[in-house]
């Protein structure tokens, strides 16, 4: 792989449409740092705001007996997994109240949950966060900052 981030784009999905995505994401993983410290700060900023989603999905893949879990729990209505934007949330006794904008949506959803997980979070480190109810968290030893 060679380019700016839209090269790298263009020829994962070329290589993805001849070679299992996986294979594909992990030659690019190996080349991930060198192809990075060779882009220009706007080029880093383009990845950052466009393709980091697609990145972070495609690189962190589950073990498959996780993934059996996962679809056993979606599968039964237990679990739901939804992306978009978390605006806020705040910790009640009854749940998370949150109020979050789907993908491709512009109005926030709000809602009582049980659960909420940032799984890539703003900072892409937990442990760096501003946001009160994060902060609050970690603190009180309920989360783990990387």
């Amino acid at each position: 792989f060679a380019g700016d981030p839209a090269a790298i784009l263009a020829q994962v999905r070329a290589a993805t449409r001849d070679h299992d995505w996986r294979a594909v994401f992990d030659r690019l993983r190996h080349q991930a740092r060198p192809l990075w410290r060779g882009w220009t700060p706007a080029q880093r900023g383009r990845f950052l705001r466009h393709l980091r989603p697609l990145w972070d999905v495609h690189r962190h893949r589950l073990s498959p007996g996780a993934a059996r879990q996962i679809d056993g729990m979606i599968a039964s209505g237990e679990l739901s997994i939804q992306a978009g934007k978390l605006a806020s949330a705040g910790l009640e006794a009854d749940g998370v109240h949150a109020a979050w904008r789907p993908r491709g949506r512009r109005r926030a959803i709000r809602g009582r949950f049980d659960l909420v997980i940032n799984c890539t979070g703003p900072l892409g480190e937990i442990g760096r966060s501003a946001e009160p109810l994060i902060v609050d968290l970690l603190a009180q030893g309920l989360a783990g900052g990387n």
